[in-house]
């Protein structure tokens, strides 16, 4: 059993480089092996894609699904094409009420005004 690690998922014993590094572990390593990782990453993104084109037409839901923003896209839009943001401000004036996202890993400001987004900066 040396070098080698069970998979939590499908319980068999693989070598370790069928598994992802993952820092927080006690091993280095993922505790699901990149097989059953790959089968549940594309199960999601198919249920993913089955939500979002119950809600939005097809051209949005291929923006979202390739992580894609652009101005006029709604708040609940870009929350599922990026995620929740890293922090967020707001304020509420007598104009609205205007919010600015900030995604750490994309390195992004996102402006919204009354729930639309207006612009974006990155740096």
């Amino acid at each position: 059993m040396d070098n080698k690690k069970q998979c939590s998922k499908c319980k068999e014993f693989k070598p370790f480089n069928e598994f992802d590094r993952d820092e927080t572990s006690k091993d280095g390593l993922s505790k699901i092996c990149k097989d059953c990782r790959r089968k549940y990453l594309i199960e999601y993104l198919r249920k993913k894609r089955e939500t979002l084109s119950k809600k939005y037409n097809k051209e949005i839901v291929n923006k979202i699904m390739g992580q894609k923003i652009w101005v006029g896209m709604t708040v609940n839009m870009a929350r599922e094409s990026w995620g929740r943001p890293d922090k967020i401000n707001t304020s509420v004036s007598s104009h609205g009420v205007h919010e600015e996202w900030f995604y750490k890993n994309n390195k992004t400001y996102l402006y919204f005004d009354d729930g639309k987004l207006t612009s974006w900066e990155s740096f």
